[in-house]
């Protein structure tokens, strides 16, 4: 992720992290320039995607990078799990592994246009531009 923005220049930039939990992203990206960082954590809007992917994509000038859990029977097996986990402990919350194929499409429909993509083991990151 900070590779990918890094390279189309984040001088100056407002950067927006979605979950970005302890912030390792953001610090690195206010190191190579970055003027400032807003983490937007835990919100009922997660399973939401197109919500959230369009909530990103307006606010996003140059350039949008996101990663999700790959779409496999492995991820779906342990998302699975994690719900039943919750459903058991009474919590509401739940994880989602939405097709990638479509949140696509919802950052493309708002003048985003893929250039980036890396496959780990278990998550992809997927980087547009405008």
């Amino acid at each position: 992720m900070v590779e990918f923005l890094a390279e189309r220049g984040i001088e100056g930039a407002m950067v927006l992290e979605v979950g970005g939990g302890l912030g390792e992203v953001q610090i690195e990206l206010l190191k190579r320039g970055a003027a400032r960082s807003v983490n937007l954590e835990l919100s009922p809007a997660y399973p939401g995607y197109k919500r959230l992917l369009g909530a990103a994509a307006a606010h996003a000038r140059r350039a949008l990078v996101f990663s999700y859990p790959r779409r496999n029977a492995l991820s779906r097996a342990v998302v699975a799990a994690q719900n039943i986990g919750f459903r058991l402990r009474r919590r509401e919350f739940r994880t989602f592994a939405h097709p990638p194929a479509a949140m696509l499409v919802v950052l493309q429909e708002r003048g985003l246009e893929p250039t980036f993509a890396h496959k780990g083991a278990a998550w992809q990151l997927t980087g547009l531009v405008r």
